[in-house]
């Protein structure tokens, strides 16, 4: 069975939608799981961030998990979870 450069093409698109969808998944997942009030933990960041550094990973965090990108079922809780814990902090 041979393939051609689209038919590759395409099965390797599809792959890497599927591993996207999967980090994001894991993304959801982990920050559904973090404690509630350490907005560091959050953002999978250390404590001694810079202040871009956290608005740049927070940027990141938010497409990521963004309820109209990923399609996990709790995707909306964790992004809400994440910006308000982020808006109460001053980091967004």
């Amino acid at each position: 069975m041979t393939t051609t450069t689209s038919e590759e093409a395409l099965l390797l698109k599809n792959f890497f939608a599927e591993v996207s969808e999967v980090e994001r998944d894991n993304e959801v997942i982990r920050i559904l799981a973090c404690f509630k009030l350490n907005a560091f933990e959050h953002l999978n960041l250390p404590f001694d961030s810079s202040p871009d550094d956290v608005k740049k990973q927070y940027r990141k965090l938010s497409l990521m998990v963004h309820p109209d990108k990923c399609k996990h079922p709790q995707a909306k809780e964790a992004f809400t979870d994440m910006k308000a814990l982020c808006l109460t902090q001053s980091f967004a």
